[in-house]
């Protein structure tokens, strides 16, 4: 059943492809598209890493796991990135200034009412966490069992492109290796202090990577644009390059667990494969379209689906149970996405108004 799961995700995003006759890349539909198919993989991922597979094709799934691993979230931060330099050079100082709003106390309503179920699931179980828990979670110091590590990242990157925002610079470039600086310097504390905890800041360094993609758009677009030959080539390379360092390092220590440092060209090579992607085809799907931008909404809820399975205990047939469990764990988000689009209704664009016409006023 985790076979077909991953078959049908990949037709999806395959059965995406359309020839791009316009002259850039990673277009919001495009954007849209890779999230989708991503937090489907993050979700395949997480319920595999819970519930072991041993069935057919299993080994080979399990190589694929190994090598895909932390990248499967690459492309967030990525996008992420290179959304919000991309929004800065379109609208300039407006948005800049709002970031603070607009992306970092965006996301905390968001992890507020995210985090109810998982609160009040672990009370009817008699979990202990305290207030205090739950405080540190919605900034993803602590967890309810919900994925925490990337909520904490993604804040700190907004919060960091926030504070520098704030100030007026004369040079576009000033801000984003200030930026770029931070994540390196958050990097290398997680590495000398939680070198364990590698997930906490292996993938973190697309951020910066998509920023500096964007502030570039224009010359890496000129660059593909000059033969295709040129695109099909690094996305080659790229795939090549992710695949050679796991058959490498398999061979010289026996088992493919990447480093940071391995995470580094892997996590180029596969930013740089979607870019090449996306500038020879625009991505249209409608299904991953739509989980892309629910896509935050399922990252944050499915591992409560996950949960309820691990403690409440599995359905016996195995591939019901991994059915029932993708389903629910893809679609328990939709519901939050709606929740979240409430929010920001009612709450958070009302604050991002109101902000940018203080930064009007004083412009």
């Amino acid at each position: 059943m985790p076979i077909v799961f991953y078959c049908l995700t990949i037709v999806l995003i395959i059965a995406s492809l359309r020839i791009n006759h316009k002259d850039c890349f990673l277009d919001k539909n495009s954007s849209n598209t890779i999230k989708g198919f991503f937090v489907l993989m993050i979700v395949l991922w997480h319920i595999l890493k819970s519930f072991h597979y041993d069935g057919f094709l299993s080994s080979q799934l399990g190589s694929f796991l190994q090598i895909s691993g932390q990248l499967i979230v690459s492309m967030f931060f990525f996008i992420s990135g290179y959304g919000i330099i991309y929004s800065v050079e379109q609208n300039g100082v407006i948005y800049s200034k709002s970031i603070i709003t607009n992306r970092f106390l965006r996301i905390l309503p968001y992890s507020i009412s995210s985090l109810i179920p998982y609160f009040i699931y672990s009370a009817c179980l008699s979990k202990p966490h305290s207030f205090q828990d739950y405080l540190l979670s919605v900034i993803g110091l602590s967890s309810f069992g919900n994925v925490n590590w990337f909520l904490f990242v993604i804040l700190l990157c907004y919060f960091l492109c926030s504070i520098v925002y704030l100030f007026k610079w004369r040079n576009k470039y000033i801000p984003i290796v200030l930026i770029a600086a931070g994540i390196v310097a958050y990097f290398l504390f997680m590495l000398l202090f939680k070198r364990d905890l590698t997930y906490w800041y292996d993938t973190v360094i697309c951020f910066p990577l998509g920023m500096f993609a964007a502030l570039y758009k224009d010359k890496i677009n000129s660059v593909l644009s000059k033969n295709k030959a040129i695109p099909i080539t690094f996305m080659v390379m790229s795939l090549a390059e992710i695949v050679l360092m796991a058959v490498i390092v398999k061979a010289i220590v026996g088992y493919y667990e990447p480093n940071a440092f391995i995470m580094i060209p892997n996590n180029i090579c596969l930013c740089l494969f979607f870019v090449c992607l996306t500038k020879l085809f625009t991505l249209k799907s409608p299904v991953l379209e739509y989980l892309g931008k629910a896509s935050f909404a399922i990252f944050f809820m499915h591992m409560f689906v996950i949960n309820c399975f691990i403690d409440i205990g599995t359905i016996p047939n195995e591939h019901l149970n991994y059915l029932v469990l993708f389903i629910a764990s893809a679609a328990i988000g939709i519901p939050f996405y709606y929740i979240y689009k409430l929010v920001d209704k009612y709450i958070t664009n009302p604050i991002v108004e109101w902000n940018r016409s203080l930064i009007k006023e004083n412009k």
